[in-house]
């Protein structure tokens, strides 16, 4: 399992609905103010001057993390039990594995704004994402057995190996991936986490390590460990 913590994903603040340009782009989308989503690239103009906003917005982010897991041979294989989205407003979604997202990123905005307001995205009545009660409750309606979280402030480690010394202790593991462009994990995704490793001293992109992950457990599946 993959948990993207800490995603920038949330509504428009009330105190943003008048600003000019999120009214023009509430008469573009044609959506009231309150079901758009806080994006910097569009909004940033209305986020420039608040301190703690303009540190947020940065969907894209979530949105490429998605689609490199859910793009995987170790997905299409079944070997992902789901992905949890945890929010930087502590809340928790479930992506189911099947889930097929759009690529355009203004088809993924749209999508985002439908399960921000409505809690849930259904295909052929399957709910293929849905918003969970807590974290702790998802983890353990999916028999994780151990959480690992990947950070420079961590341990660092070859990650192949480790992977492999942890699956022999535990069936199924969760791996925690910061879905920001900088930070930390706030104090929620810590509580969750059993260990922290690191790839190195450098700052990498989610995607850079979420590809890390992937391409060492899919060498382990091929091996059969």
């Amino acid at each position: 399992m993959f948990i993207l913590a800490d995603a920038h994903l949330e509504l428009i603040p009330k105190k943003l609905w008048r600003h000019p340009s999120i009214r023009k782009w509430s008469k573009i989308r044609k959506k009231k103010p309150s079901q758009l989503i806080l994006d910097q690239t569009l909004y940033y103009s209305a986020i420039r001057g608040d301190a703690e906003l303009r540190k947020r917005g940065r969907v894209d982010i979530l949105h490429r993390a998605l689609l490199t897991i859910l793009d995987s041979k170790l997905c299409m294989d079944g070997k992902i039990i789901g992905i949890l989205i945890h929010t930087i407003n502590n809340e928790v979604y479930f992506v189911d594995p099947k889930t097929r997202l759009p690529r355009h990123y203004f088809r993924f905005l749209g999508l985002m704004e439908k399960l921000l307001v409505e809690k849930s995205i259904c295909a052929d009545e399957e709910t293929l994402i849905r918003k969970c009660s807590s974290l702790t409750e998802e983890l353990e309606k999916n028999n994780i057995g151990y959480v690992v979280g990947l950070s420079r402030r961590g341990r660092e480690e070859n990650l192949q190996d480790y992977i492999q010394r942890t699956l022999q202790r535990h069936s199924k593991i969760a791996f925690v991936v910061g879905a920001f462009p900088e930070g930390y994990f706030s104090e929620e995704i810590q509580r969750h986490i059993d260990d922290i490793i690191s790839l190195g001293k450098e700052s990498y992109t989610t995607s850079y390590v979420l590809c890390k992950i992937i391409n060492h457990c899919e060498q382990i599946t091929l091996r059969g460990v």
